[in-house]
């Protein structure tokens, strides 16, 4: 196999996420002519060279592929002959053993042929609008370890939620379906790059992701998700905000507290403006940002200064909708595409007294 190290290089250093070069039978790439392909006990990733295919299958072991990315752009060949297998590029040569491809299955194995057509861009696009929102804590509920789609009613409706935040954006698609996948997992998905047109195909063991170029397995999360859609509740008392004014005034509020285990701010919305302040042993800090819409009622409510800059941060629009309950209910934020809420924190006596 003849190629051009820019090629195969790429291609190599976004399969070898899944290696583990501990693991037999994940510790390399395998190689069957024109296609490359690697699994793990979670996923597999599979794609084309834009070579001819040969009758060469081999394996390139994961220390190999260090090698490849550092070689010198040009042409590299890759052969195998009796029980070795050859890398030559210009005056440098590597030889390593042939493994044995038995020990490499390719996991593939969904039950149906009905698939969904959703664009790359879309699709990704809304993923990492919720990923934030989604649980990495060991001991939460598994289903909140993953994201869950539900394709319904021409809607693909993705969702994140840890228990204590979650955001929901919606894109338009055909089909029916819903699976959840593990985060872990669909951050890889979206590293690998896809675009174009992707095919979505699912079972209730599995699902797999294609276009042009890739063939993505993955494992899901069985399990019922939480009812996301009577969460979101229409509050009458709503205002709107600059998403750019309010990020950078958490911004400044979270860099003036000492203590990092504690990142309750209090927010106070009264008519035209909401004042964000901040309470700690040694710090206090406040600022005023002002609102688009004049607020029906008055409230003062506390949240984790991180989680409410991570939600905001996760619109695109350049004004967010605010809907507020009372004090002990989750702030709800919109725009076009995406809805997010977060779940409040009881201020404590010193940092009410404080910020009076």
């Amino acid at each position: 196999m003849k190629i051009e190290k820019k090629e195969i290089a790429n291609k190599l250093g976004k399969l070898k996420v899944l290696l583990n070069s501990k693991i037999i039978g994940n510790d390399g790439v395998v190689v069957k002519g024109n296609t490359l392909y690697a699994t793990n006990i979670e996923m597999s990733i599979k794609t084309t060279l834009d070579i001819p295919a040969s009758d060469e299958n081999f394996v390139i072991p994961k220390s190999s592929i260090g090698l490849i990315e550092n070689l010198p752009e040009g042409i590299i060949d890759i052969t195998c002959k009796d029980k070795s297998v050859f890398i030559k590029c210009g005056k440098i040569k590597n030889k390593f053993p042939k493994y044995d491809l038995k020990n490499y299955p390719q996991r593939s194995d969904i039950k149906t042929k009905e698939n969904t057509v959703i664009n790359s861009e879309k699709l990704f696009g809304a993923i990492n609008s919720v990923l934030y929102a989604v649980s990495e804590t060991s001991d939460r509920k598994e289903v909140l370890k993953g994201v869950l789609l539900e394709a319904k009613d021409g809607i693909l409706n993705v969702v994140g939620c840890d228990g204590f935040r979650m955001a929901w954006s919606k894109i338009e698609c055909d089909g029916e379906f819903k699976l959840i996948i593990p985060k872990d997992i669909m951050r890889k998905i979206i590293s690998i790059g896809m675009t174009g047109d992707i095919k979505i195909t699912c079972d209730k063991s599995g699902v797999k992701f294609n276009n042009d170029e890739y063939e993505i397995y993955s494992r899901v999360i069985t399990g019922e998700y939480l009812g996301y859609r009577q969460l979101f509740i229409d509050y009458p008392n709503q205002t709107f905000i600059e998403r750019k004014n309010l990020s950078e005034c958490l911004k400044r509020t979270l860099i003036c507290g000492d203590d990092k285990s504690n990142n309750t701010i209090r927010c106070k919305f009264d008519k035209e403006n909401v004042s964000v302040s901040l309470y700690q042993s040694i710090s206090e800090y406040e600022e005023i940002v002002g609102l688009e819409k004049s607020v029906k009622e008055s409230l003062e409510i506390g949240f984790n200064g991180r989680y409410l800059l991570d939600t905001i941060n996760s619109f695109g629009s350049d004004k967010v909708s605010i809907g507020l309950g009372n004090n002990n209910q989750a702030i709800i934020m919109n725009d076009e595409k995406n809805s997010a809420l977060l779940l409040p924190i009881r201020l404590r006596e010193k940092e009410k007294s404080a910020a009076a």
